[in-house]
């Protein structure tokens, strides 16, 4: 056939499939004057023509060959048989029902009709439409650029994350050296506390030895004096006196009896808080040392046993009632504590 003929038939067709696509479908329905026997239920068929109809009149049906196109000049002419029965149908005359399902009928096959032939018209109009070649050939040119940029986006987020994981390994080391010396230094700054604590303690003592030795005179030549005047009252120039007076004698004795006892335990008093005083200077002067040898003893071990046995005992000889020789309650247990601590650093034997 001729490529006029095929033109002509082209023409002819978009010409009628554009009057199919402009019929309203409310027309077609016609429920207002029909009711029940309206042709509501062909109302599917009746968009499913107009989209197909419009679909293929934007196509490009020159692609199709002859057979199709008179294929699917067949189904439109079904298809307007089908809109012209459905326009004119009344009511009046027998057998309504049937005549409407007939009409339905001739709508669905001229539709199907349509439909097989059609389809075949926008799968070739897809498959060579310039405008969908274009399209895929820039999905992929946008698929390799998205290929592309993703793995450069993973190497350079590979090597960022190799960065950050060694420059993370450097600050928790850097991190664990601050702490460790921080801590070390802490506790050897500590030290000073205690030492303030030992002088001071140190020079109250040093005044209550002071008192200890006044005190201790004063009563021994008090006593001294009281004896002389007892067994060798002549020294004091009582040799002329031979008259004894019982009463006065016993108020002397009371008296100085209690003078001698307020002097004593004045005595003992001065001599406890001097042995108390030396007690803390010692306690905290221990307590200083511990401290201030705990860094060396840190520095020189690798062992985290043996810095932990060091810590351990350091803590011990701040918080324990140490032993200083001037308490007559205290006492030294330490010795097996130093034993386990000791025992638990050293590698058992298999």
């Amino acid at each position: 056939m001729a490529a006029g003929t095929d033109d002509a038939i082209i023409k002819s067709l978009v010409e009628r499939m554009q009057r199919l696509t402009i019929v309203p479908v409310g027309n077609l329905i016609n429920k207002s004057e029909l009711g029940s026997l309206s042709f509501e239920s062909g109302q599917r068929y009746f968009e499913l023509v107009k989209m197909l109809t419009q679909a293929l009149t934007e196509s490009a049906l020159s692609l199709a060959p002859i057979q199709l196109l008179r294929e699917i000049d067949s189904a439109i002419k079904e298809l307007e048989t089908a809109y012209n029965t459905i326009a004119a149908f009344k009511i009046e005359g027998d057998n309504p029902k049937g005549r409407r399902d007939a009409c339905l009928g001739e709508l669905a096959r001229g539709y199907n009709s349509l439909a097989r032939a059609g389809s075949v018209v926008l799968s070739l109009f897809n498959l060579f439409d310039p405008k969908r070649i274009e399209i895929e050939e820039s999905k992929d040119k946008l698929a390799n650029i998205l290929t592309a940029m993703r793995e450069a986006a993973n190497s350079a987020l590979s090597e960022a994350k190799t960065g950050l994981e060694k420059q993370l390994i450097e600050a928790q080391n850097i991190v664990a050296a601050i702490k460790d010396t921080s801590g070390i230094a802490g506790v050897s700054r500590h030290t000073g506390i205690f030492e303030n604590e030992a002088n001071q303690h140190n020079r109250m003592a040093g005044r209550w030895l002071v008192a200890v030795v006044v005190l201790g005179v004063i009563t021994g030549a008090f006593s001294g004096l009281s004896l002389v005047q007892l067994l060798f009252p002549s020294w004091l120039g009582l040799v002329g006196s031979t008259t004894v007076d019982t009463a006065n004698t016993l108020q002397l004795v009371v008296s100085k009896i209690i003078v001698f006892s307020l002097l004593y335990v004045a005595t003992l008093w001065a001599s406890r808080n001097y042995k108390a005083h030396r007690h803390n200077t010692v306690a905290n002067k221990h307590r200083q040392n511990a401290l201030a040898t705990f860094e060396s003893f840190v520095v020189a071990t690798q062992n985290d046993a043996t810095r932990d046995a060091v810590l351990l005992r350091a803590t011990e000889a701040i918080f324990s009632h140490g032993y200083s020789g001037y308490s007559a309650v205290e006492s030294d247990s330490s010795h097996p504590q130093i034993i386990e601590v000791l025992r638990g650093t050293l590698p058992k034997q298999q």
